[in-house]
């Protein structure tokens, strides 16, 4: 893909120190009648913080399942059907807002009463939005499903993926999307009027107070210019008595390839592709010329990073990828912003760089991961 970035011949002025946040729009990003995608299921890895200026190293994911096909259908102006996996996943489009109405295969049905809150457009970065949702269903036609919850959609974190092909995105918008539900199955011979439905003044109290619930935790990722997710990541947790007890993780990698070839007449992603490009080349071009000028490049964002715990919870990953050539530290402090450590590692060139903090000894609790490059100091907390 890095060739079809760099391929066009290109005469167009672009400032070369500018560039809009990404955004999810109708015209870019809603699904389409017709479109088919494969993606691919690969090696989980942690989604990793939120904010700006997010380093996501998913390069050395290897693959799973790499024959995970999509296809959309289109029946009327704002019925949409996903079918994934012998699965059928129906949409509703409602204004600016998508909203999932259920799903269907051969063992089970969820038809929701009230629709399931999926994306309100445009989606930019910091937007939140929560709703209720509630339906019934049945399983194998001898039990009855009821279902309630809650869904919360937010665009957490942007900034820079580095995909298992090779290829690096900037300009990525991430969204998080929270699913609490509970869930009763029972034989219809047992189903009481209490049994058929949920409300949305009740869901609360059941979230708060039910022995248990189910919470999914789903994690996609768009790029300018790919009308689909670039990555999806999705866990699977049971709560008990509001202890938490995970059940799985999985992850999907949408190649750029196919959406850049495999999707038909998509315009508004192409000219943003070419913008992409025109700029890079730009940027490129300023970067080599010697007698260029000092404010020709962007310096506001010198480092890209992401920082999380490693599974046993012994040590800190960090991940950072540099803009520029910068003086490099790297610190951790407790809560009592007492210095615990300390890494000076000195002049780095532009690139991709990994450190891993030992946490050996450590107390459960709060730190914080600071990262001075040059005179600017950047932070995220981190808890063990």
């Amino acid at each position: 893909m890095k060739k079809i970035l760099n391929c066009l011949g290109l005469a167009i002025f672009v400032p070369v120190g500018l560039y809009a946040q990404p955004n999810l729009t109708k015209s870019c990003n809603l699904m389409r009648h017709g479109d088919h995608l494969i993606k691919q299921q690969v090696e989980y890895k942690t989604p990793g913080r939120e904010g700006e200026h997010v380093l996501w190293d998913f390069s050395q994911q290897k693959p799973i399942n790499e024959n995970y096909g999509l296809t959309y259908y289109k029946y009327d102006d704002s019925l949409i059907t996903r079918q994934e996996h012998q699965t059928l996943y129906k949409y509703l489009l409602k204004g600016d807002s998508l909203f999932s109405c259920g799903f269907e295969n051969q063992t089970t049905l969820i038809r929701y009463a009230k629709p399931e809150l999926q994306l309100v457009y445009p989606m930019l970065y910091g937007n939140r939005h929560e709703d209720y949702f509630y339906g019934n269903g049945d399983y194998c036609n001898h039990l009855f499903i009821s279902t309630g919850g809650k869904s919360v959609i937010q665009a957490d974190a942007y900034g820079v993926i580095l995909l298992p092909s090779g290829d690096t995105l900037r300009h990525v918008l991430r969204t998080h999307q929270i699913q609490k539900f509970i869930q009763r199955t029972v034989p219809y011979r047992l189903v009481e009027a209490s049994d058929t439905v949920f409300y949305t003044d009740s869901i609360d109290y059941h979230l708060a107070n039910d022995t248990a619930y189910m919470q999914l935790d789903t994690y996609r990722w768009y790029a300018d210019g790919y009308r689909y997710p670039i990555f999806e990541t999705i866990q699977s947790t049971a709560y008990t008595r509001q202890k938490p007890y995970p059940i799985s993780n999985t992850a999907f990698y949408y190649t750029p390839d196919d959406q850049y070839y495999d999707l038909e007449n998509d315009p508004e992603n192409q000219a943003k592709r070419e913008e992409e490009a025109a700029r890079q080349e730009a940027l490129n071009y300023a970067q080599t010329d010697k007698n260029k000028d000092d404010t020709a490049t962007d310096d506001s964002n010198p480092i890209d990073y992401n920082a999380y715990l490693t599974d046993n919870g012994n040590s800190i990953i960090l991940e950072y990828s540099l803009n520029k050539e910068a003086d490099i530290s790297i610190m951790l402090f407790d809560m009592q912003s007492r210095q615990l450590s300390n890494e000076h590692r000195g002049k780095q060139p532009e690139g991709f760089y990994q450190a891993n903090i030992p946490l050996y000894g450590f107390q459960p609790g709060e730190y914080t991961l600071r990262i001075v490059v040059d005179n600017k100091i950047f932070g995220v907390k981190i808890i063990k």
